[in-house]
């Protein structure tokens, strides 16, 4: 005889924690180049199904970033990993508020 019963484990069971530090929405800029190639990447990046975003405010210097949820002490290491992936060498991905 089979027993169905749900048994539940402490390793499967959902932890939860209780944290003061709320989220709230980062700008992580991974790039920051001229028109054309802002544009080519900016297309690249959206035709992997990235919601990749662009902005400029004097038609020569253009940002590609991610708008993300983070908390504060979350935002180096998601910054990190965005750099590792989709920064190319020679620029630098830093966080805007």
């Amino acid at each position: 005889i089979i027993n169905k019963e749900k048994i539940e484990s402490p390793a499967i069971q959902k932890q939860t924690t209780t944290t003061n530090e709320s989220t709230r929405n980062y700008k992580f800029v991974i790039e920051t180049s001229a028109k054309e190639r802002a544009l080519n990447r900016f297309q690249r990046l959206r035709g992997f199904g990235l919601d990749i975003q662009l902005e400029t405010k004097d038609s020569i210097s253009f940002k590609l970033f991610f708008l993300l949820p983070a908390a504060v002490s979350d935002t180096t290491r998601i910054r990190d990993s965005l750099y590792g992936i989709y920064t190319p060498p020679g620029n630098s991905a830093y966080v805007e508020n």
